[in-house]
């Protein structure tokens, strides 16, 4: 059989993590020699799928690589309720790969869980710096109406951060 590239490998991981096969994507993340940042970010998504932090935690700092997928480690503290952990990670790897939506989404809503009043202003001031809010003036400009997903996360964030009036 010829030699199976990193795409090749990363493939065969989805196609067994698209069936809820954990053991054997491990069984063929572990045969890859020189493993691709796909390849590590899908057998992450692989143990966040079913809640193995620690798993996933220590795949994704063996990582010498990471890219816009690798956020999903926040998105797996999050939901395992390591707010804290989400956000630590969130300070560590901003500089190093420039966060969407989703991972702002995710981090604002740590802070939220944590009401870290301390840290308030942190986030959104980051999201402004990255160019995030410049995608929110253009929906402005264009007349696009908050919708209520928009007010319910404001509302979620506010009551959680005890801002109770703000919201």
């Amino acid at each position: 059989m010829p030699e199976r590239d990193g795409f090749a490998w990363s493939t065969m991981i989805e196609a067994h993590e698209g069936v809820g096969d954990l053991a054997s994507e491990k069984s063929l993340f572990d045969e890859i020699t020189e493993k691709n940042i796909a390849a590590w970010n899908t057998m992450i998504h692989g143990y966040v799928r079913v809640s193995d932090v620690n798993s996933a935690e220590k795949l994704f700092f063996m990582m010498l690589e990471k890219d816009l997928i690798s956020w999903t480690m926040i998105h797996c503290y999050a939901k395992s309720k390591q707010f804290s952990n989400a956000l630590d990670l969130f300070y560590e790897l901003k500089n190093e790969v420039r966060p969407d939506e989703v991972t702002m989404s995710t981090v604002i809503s740590a802070r939220a869980h944590l009401a870290a009043l301390n840290q308030r202003e942190e986030v959104p001031i980051y999201a402004m710096q990255s160019g995030q809010n410049l995608h929110v003036y253009i929906r402005m400009e264009k007349n696009i109406k908050p919708n209520g997903v928009t007010f319910a996360s404001n509302l979620s964030a506010c009551t959680h951060a005890g801002l109770v009036e703000e919201g």
